[in-house]
């Protein structure tokens, strides 16, 4: 759950504005969810009264309160300062490739890997379906299929294709169970890749960045696969919906 407090308290659940309220209504929004793990989100003038909220929490007996100053995005593009020793890490998975950004100790660093991608997030669809139901479906069929499941959120989804080695089409229903684990394993690989980038850029913030949680910019994904993917390898992931890039969509979210 993100909390982001500026002019208005914005309420995010799963990258999606769920509420908008005066910003006078804070206490009333923490408790309202003060059964989740909340992510605390506070513009600069208020992160300097950081006392009040971490003493409201305690008031409200919030046991999962984390609290981040929100990124100011003047700073990253005008090349000052942001030395945050704790550093953020975001990801834009993108149609051809995979992004990795780092901003940590006056840096941003990015790194690009071509071997994650939505495009082959498809060819991973293909090559499940042939394996689980042997069925050989073509490309633009698996990418109807993964669009409708985990974009469009459909439970199930039948198509028409032929049965490996079979020349008849025929029917074949294909259900988010078919495909969660061949997903999950496709997108751990990625994970343990951001591990290894840690390990060879900050190894010192690995554990700390890990613990915060990483951002993953996305027009081809969705926040409960994330989190399938998350329980797998102890990571926190948020996922976010966003056409642009990490700079320009990062501020609001974890500092």
């Amino acid at each position: 759950m993100i909390i982001d407090v500026s002019d208005y308290i914005n309420v995010y659940k799963k990258n999606k504005l769920i509420e908008r309220l005066d910003i006078e209504k804070i206490s009333e929004v923490l408790s309202k969810y003060k059964h989740k793990k909340i992510y605390l989100l506070l513009k600069e003038e208020l992160y300097k009264n950081i006392d009040k909220y971490i003493n409201l929490g305690k008031d409200l007996n919030i046991k999962r309160l984390i609290i981040k100053e929100r990124s100011i995005i003047e700073t990253i593009n005008s090349n000052l300062s942001i030395s945050d020793a704790s550093g953020n890490l975001a990801i834009n998975f993108y149609k051809d490739s995979t992004e990795i950004s780092l901003i940590a100790l006056n840096n941003v660093i990015k790194y690009d890997i071509y071997k994650y991608s939505y495009n082959e997030l498809t060819k991973v669809v293909k090559d499940g379906i042939k394996k689980k139901l042997k069925f050989d479906l073509d490309i633009f069929t698996c990418e109807l299929i993964y669009k409708e499941l985990y974009i469009n959120n459909r439970k199930y989804i039948e198509v028409e294709g032929h049965k490996i080695r079979g020349k008849k089409l025929t029917k074949v229903r294909i259900k988010k169970t078919d495909l969660n684990k061949v997903l999950v394993d496709y997108l751990s690989k990625l994970m343990k890749d951001v591990k290894k980038f840690l390990d060879n850029i900050y190894p010192v913030l690995k554990r700390d960045i890990l613990d915060t949680g990483i951002i993953i910019y996305s027009n081809y994904l969705n926040q409960s696969l994330l989190d399938l993917v998350g329980n797998k390898n102890s990571i926190n992931i948020f996922y976010i919906e966003d056409n642009t890039n990490m700079i320009n969509t990062y501020k609001g979210i974890i500092n």
